[in-house]
């Protein structure tokens, strides 16, 4: 004979299961929409930022081209800034000749390179162009990692303890 506060226990107990199980579920599915929608968010955001630095990139390469058209008389709006670009402009030539004199005077001849003598200002503006407009730099099949590189979590060489 079985005894009826037994009976009533084994019930509420299957039922508390059921219900268990039921909102388990219920919670495994939320779950799984709000991890969607946070991942969607972050590829949106992703997007977003990828765009902004094209539009950066369009702005740069439209200064660039509108300088060079009107720098000789540009609108009111833009003088100043046109004239700011000229002035550095010429700035970098007055150091790039203080430069020339110093090899001058170092007696260097022609055949011989200085650090950075290779580099021209144009050099510089793509390799920024090229650098600046990614968000985040992915290895590439064309890139093989450098195996003095520290990875994630990882001191330099010199600064191992």
């Amino acid at each position: 004979m079985t005894n009826p506060n037994f009976e009533d226990f084994k019930k509420k107990a299957k039922v508390t299961m059921a219900t268990i199980a039921d909102k388990s579920v219920e919670l495994y599915k939320a779950a799984e929409e709000k991890t969607r929608l946070l991942a969607q968010k972050a590829r949106l955001k992703t997007e977003v930022a990828l765009e902004r630095g094209n539009i950066r990139r369009l702005y740069r390469e439209i200064g660039e081209i509108y300088y060079e058209i009107h720098k000789d008389a540009p609108e009111e709006a833009l003088a100043q800034d046109c004239a700011e670009v000229t002035a550095s402009y010429e700035v970098i030539a007055d150091k790039l000749e203080q430069i020339e004199q110093l090899r001058a005077k170092l007696c260097f001849g022609p055949d011989v390179e200085l650090i950075y003598d290779d580099i021209v200002p144009e050099d510089i503006d793509e390799a920024e162009a090229a650098a600046g407009d990614k968000v985040y730099n992915e290895p590439t099949a064309e890139t093989e990692p450098d195996p003095e590189a520290p990875t994630s979590g990882q001191y330099p060489p010199e600064f191992k303890m």
